[in-house]
Parts: structure tokens; C-alpha cells; sequence
């Protein structure tokens, strides 16, 4: 927080992290829910092992069994912001080999001109960053050229 803004020090920012997980805990113990302006509410969840009794139920051994936060709408809003994701059916978990690295661009441009970044990304089930890393290295290598601007990228095979 202090190299972001600069207005508060960075003992200061420590302080007060500090102070709040302090006095968190014992609000919540009291049963206090705490709500934090901009970021949520922190809520204590009791729990405890509930027997019967002659008159209806008992709770023995209560306990705080855990503590629940809902963010604030304006928290969400910002993250989701911020946020990017992208949707990828199932990646794979392994590291493509040098000898299918080596295959896959003569299979490609046997019947295709250029190779886009999502033909290489379905073809060997990567994700998006793990599939630019291997053009990276492919082109790095002298084994592909980069060709058009970003948003409008494709490859072309080094002759």
C-alpha cells in the first residue's frame, strides 16, 4: 500500500495490518460481525455438537468453526475490473517434447500457409501463456517468424 500511494508510510501500513489482526479475533469471538467499508464484512459461523435433551436440543462444545467473508459489491466490481480470464477446455499437464516440437511445424505447413497461436494452443492443448512461451522459443530459435501486429498475429516457417 505504501509504494502505491506514497501517503501513508510503510510502518504505518504494518501498523495498522498488524492492529486489525488483532482486533479481529476478538470481535469475532464476541460474536461480532465487522464490516469493513469498501472491502466486506468478516462474520463469525459458531458450531457445536448438538445432542438431544428432555426439553427440545442441546449444543455442547460450541466453538467458532469458521469465519465467512462477503465481499462488498464495490470490491467485486473493481476486481472483476481488473480481472482477466480465458477459457481453456483442458490443458495439458505435461511438457511438449523436443521431438514433437521438432514434427509439429513440418505437419502444420505441409497444408497450411501461417500458423496462428490458437492452432498451436488446441494442437497441443496449452494454455494461452504456455503456448506463447513455446513460440517465443520457436521463434527464438530461428524455427518460426513472427508476422503481422499484436491482435493480429500469425507465423510463418523460417525457410
Amino acid at each position: 500500500m505504501h509504494r502505491r500511494s506514497g501517503v501513508y508510510s510503510e510502518g504505518c501500513c504494518i501498523g495498522v495490518l498488524i492492529d486489525m489482526a488483532d482486533t479481529l479475533p476478538e470481535l469475532l469471538a464476541k460474536g461480532c460481525a465487522v464490516h469493513i467499508d469498501g472491502l466486506g464484512t468478516f462474520s463469525p459461523r459458531v458450531e457445536g455438537e448438538v445432542a438431544s435433551a428432555t426439553r427440545g436440543a442441546k449444543v455442547d462444545n460450541l466453538r467458532v468453526g469458521s469465519v465467512e467473508f462477503q465481499p462488498d459489491d464495490q470490491l467485486l466490481r473493481e476486481v472483476n475490473r481488473h480481472a482477466r480470464f480465458e477459457h481453456v477446455l483442458e490443458t495439458r499437464r505435461t511438457e511438449v517434447s523436443d521431438a514433437e516440437v521438432a514434427a509439429f511445424p513440418v505437419e502444420h505447413f505441409a497444408t497450411h500457409s501461417r500458423l496462428l497461436r490458437s492452432q498451436l494452443e488446441s494442437h497441443f492443448h496449452l494454455s494461452k501463456r504456455r503456448t506463447l512461451d513455446l513460440l517465443n522459443r520457436l521463434v527464438a530459435a530461428g524455427r518460426l517468424h513472427r508476422k503481422g501486429q499484436t491482435g493480429n498475429m500469425w507465423y510463418e516457417i523460417a525457410e
